[in-house]
């Protein structure tokens, strides 16, 4: 089975952070914002006071959760050899963002290697077989720089026809890597798409 080199974006893919960065934010301002209000990805624009809602950021991702569904993902894509690269910007407001993001990684999610911890903010000019962000710019701008297979994270402030969570992902990955016919793989990830949503690759030029 071939082996991928798979780019997964950690705030909102791997990292549970929005619910955290605006519990802490609430705590600390008294200004409450529940995450399923948040629609849009300019996070900065819901809150009154985007100063404090920045200093917020480190304190939200030491105590952030894992995504649902996140654990079990690299448990599986780990499992079966391929390459995950964590792939994250470091937000300005929290310069050791990455050692903390290091240490996230290590106590939530040990079986990913840290050493493929990547940190930058042109995430388009990374290449890898598959990339998962929760930005859609991200997704767009990977593709337009010549990615071939791309997965939209789902999260409230993205297109429910666009996007797929951890379940979602690790069975198109699987579908097609599994040995069969190319009819067979197209038919089936056909039907996925039509049952979940619209993939960011043509089967049919692709597989």
């Amino acid at each position: 089975m071939k082996k991928l080199n798979i780019l997964v974006d950690m705030d909102g893919v791997l990292v549970d952070l929005l619910p955290r960065w605006l519990a802490t934010y609430g705590v600390a301002t008294g200004e409450y914002i529940h995450p399923d209000l948040v629609t849009s990805y300019d996070f900065q624009s819901y809150v009154r006071d985007v100063e404090a809602f920045d200093d917020c950021l480190k304190f939200a991702l030491q105590f952030a959760p894992p995504v649902p569904g996140s654990h079990k993902a690299m448990q599986e894509l780990v499992g079966a050899g391929h390459n995950v690269y964590p792939l994250t910007y470091c937000h300005p407001a929290a310069p050791d963002a990455h050692r903390l993001k290091v240490e996230w990684l290590k106590h939530w999610l040990p079986m990913v290697d840290t050493d493929k911890l990547i940190a930058t903010r042109h995430k388009h000019l990374v290449r890898g077989d598959v990339f998962i962000d929760d930005s859609e710019e991200n997704i767009d701008k990977w593709l337009g720089a010549g990615g071939a297979r791309a997965f939209l994270f789902n999260a409230p402030y993205n297109p429910m026809h666009r996007s797929f969570d951890w379940h979602q992902i690790c069975r198109a990955i699987r579908l097609e890597l599994e040995p069969a016919s190319q009819d067979a793989v197209v038919d089936a990830l056909t039907q996925m798409a039509q049952e979940d949503g619209m993939f960011d690759w043509d089967f049919n030029n692709d597989i």
